[in-house]
C-alpha cells in the first residue's frame, strides 16, 4: 500500500500541474465576449418579449369575454 502512495503523484499536486498548462484568454478577450454573450442575451430578450406582448394583445382581441365553456358548449 505504501509503494502505491509513493508512486501516485498528490491529487493536488497533480491539480496545480494541470492547471498551469490551462492557456488562460486575454482579460480583453475575456470582456468582449463576455459583453458579447449579454448583448445577445439582451437582444433577444427583447425579441421575445415584444412577440410575447404582440400574441397576448391579439389573443385578448379575438377570445374577448370568452370562456372555455363557449368553446365547447
Amino acid at each position: 500500500m505504501k509503494e502505491r502512495e509513493e508512486k501516485e503523484p498528490d491529487f493536488w499536486s497533480g491539480v496545480v500541474e494541470e492547471i498551469r498548462e490551462i492557456e488562460w484568454p486575454v482579460f480583453g478577450k475575456v470582456l468582449s465576449t463576455t459583453g458579447v454573450v449579454i448583448g445577445v442575451i439582451a437582444g433577444s430578450s427583447v425579441v421575445l418579449l415584444t412577440v410575447n406582448a404582440v400574441l397576448a394583445e391579439l389573443s385578448d382581441r379575438v377570445f374577448a369575454g370568452k370562456g372555455v365553456q363557449d368553446f365547447f358548449g
